[in-house]
């Protein structure tokens, strides 16, 4: 597997690098990440934050 592959989670880890909290990889990326291999094509990504930190990430893409 080719660091190609996993282009779509590295773009979202530079983005959120020095994120003042906590945040996390969701749905169908997580497993694959997991298992570093492909299973089957994605057309998004999801990230999870807990409740209270909603207002630093839109902060953070404002």
């Amino acid at each position: 597997m080719t660091a190609k592959a996993f282009e779509v989670p590295q773009k979202v880890f530079r983005i959120m690098k020095g994120a003042n909290f906590p945040w996390f990889i969701a749905g169908g990326w997580t497993i694959d990440l997991y298992l570093f291999r492909i299973t089957r094509e994605y057309s998004d990504i999801e990230i999870c934050i807990f409740r209270a930190d909603h207002f630093a990430l839109r902060d953070r893409f404002a």
